[in-house]
This record gives structure tokens, sequence and C-alpha cells, in this order.
């Protein structure tokens, strides 16, 4: 049940997390680089806008939704790591929480 309400929480709470990360001027950095390094290469394979967009879109879901919620990220057999958003470096600091 705690799993359940942990991924209903991070469902309800995407628009907050998506507006604190482009919102931003670090973690937009981030997400630029990180949407150049993710689709990128799957454009070059599928030469398809619309494919690229749905792999994004699948890949954003899996992570955000499914498997940090449900604890995948701390598990040490399955983790997944970083993936969606990197920690700031050294010399950063993100503004807002």
């Amino acid at each position: 049940m705690k799993a359940l309400t942990a991924a209903l929480t991070a469902v309800r709470e995407t628009p907050r997390r998506i507006a604190d990360g482009w919102l931003d001027p670090v973690r937009r950095k981030h997400n630029i680089s990180f949407l150049i390094e993710t689709c990128l290469p799957v454009y070059v394979v599928t030469w398809s806008i619309w494919k690229t967009a749905l792999v994004y879109l699948l890949r954003f879901v899996l992570y955000e939704w499914c498997l940090e919620p449900f604890g995948t990220a701390r598990n040490p057999i399955f983790s997944t790591g970083r993936y969606m958003e990197r920690g700031p470096r050294e010399d950063e600091r993100f503004v807002r929480p």
C-alpha cells in the first residue's frame, strides 16, 4: 500500500517537478543535456520524431512513476541509479527545491 501511495504521489507531483526542472537554471541545463543524450540517438536510429517522443515519454513514465516510487532505485539488486535528474555538481546549487 505504501508503494502505491508513493506512485500516486509521484503522478500528482509531476507538474510541479517538471516546473522545478525547467525554472531552475542548473536543472534546466541538466534537462537539456539529458534530452540531447536520450533523444538524438533514438532519432538517428528511428528517423521519426514521433517514435523518439514516445520512447522519451515511456522512459519518463517507467522511471518516474514506476521504478522510483516502488523503491527500485534504492534496491541494490534492481538499482536504477540516477536517471531523469542529475544531482548538482560541486560548483552548482539548485535554486528551486
